[in-house]
């Protein structure tokens, strides 16, 4: 009868150990996680690029419109995106730029939309929008890091 009760106890022990959910506590995924050789544990990671669009004529209507991305973070064994994050991946930064010639420059633009006009023109210090490109540096963030994914040109 002890080795049936004792058999039974070891049997219930090993079966508590072998159903453990895989993400059952973060706080303890994460703290294990991060003894793993990758640096990007549920770090953020693009799962839609942003993207800019440019209607118009410039001087004209011209416009160039934001589409911001869309994030997840990543499993701690790279390979599978987590699209309920936790914690919750959030953009925090979008740099516009605008480039000439191969050079690109930052500039502060608040908005999803930029409209090409004389104003703008004028911030920028150029006489006009021939062989000019933008783009926009988006970044998002979560406790564990943060990454970049850019729209453009256009």
């Amino acid at each position: 009868m002890r080795r049936a009760l004792l058999a039974l106890a070891i049997l219930a022990a090993t079966a508590a150990v072998c159903l453990q959910p895989t993400f059952a506590n973060f706080t303890q995924t994460r703290a294990n996680s991060s003894a793993l050789s990758t640096a990007s544990s549920f770090a953020p990671v693009v799962q839609t690029a942003p993207q800019l669009v440019r209607t118009g004529t410039p001087l004209v209507d011209g416009l160039i419109t934001l589409t911001p991305g869309t994030w997840a973070m990543t499993h701690p064994n790279g390979s599978l995106v987590i699209t309920t994050s936790e914690p919750p991946v959030s953009v925090t930064g979008e740099q516009w730029q605008w480039c000439q010639s191969g050079t690109c420059h930052n500039f502060a633009n608040a908005g999803n939309t930029l409209a090409l006009n004389s104003t703008l023109l004028t911030a920028l210090s150029l006489v006009d929008f021939t062989g000019v490109t933008f783009k926009v540096i988006e970044t998002a963030s979560n406790g564990i890091g943060s990454a970049t994914s850019t729209a453009g040109p256009a």
